[in-house]
């Protein structure tokens, strides 16, 4: 039959844990449309699309950004509480520094 969604999490997120994903997986199969991680009011990642979503998104092809997918109907956005590693992206050498400090230490 085929995936009912996917979770994806970007590879600079290393402080996601396995309960944050799960989080997120569980809301889709709940019934979110999309669902979005969130630590303290903030949104991160992973963020999670459900299969009618992700054919929305191959039908597009102006489509530029899942940012805009998230934005065109809020409604249909489950924000999903989960740890603070959602928000902790490696962008630069200090912020790697940062989370090695935090996890693998």
């Amino acid at each position: 039959k085929g995936a009912k969604g996917v979770v994806l999490l970007p590879v600079d997120h290393p402080l996601v844990t396995g309960e944050d994903i799960r989080a997120v997986a569980d809301a889709l199969r709940n019934g979110a449309a999309i669902a979005v991680a969130t630590h303290g009011g903030r949104r991160g990642h992973p963020i999670g699309l459900s299969a009618a979503v992700m054919e929305e998104i191959t039908a597009d092809p102006l489509l530029q950004t899942l940012r805009e997918v998230v934005r065109r109907d809020r409604s249909r956005v489950r924000e999903v509480a989960v740890s603070e590693g959602a928000l902790d992206g490696v962008n630069t050498e200090e912020d790697l520094e940062r989370v090695s400090r935090r996890s693998f230490r």
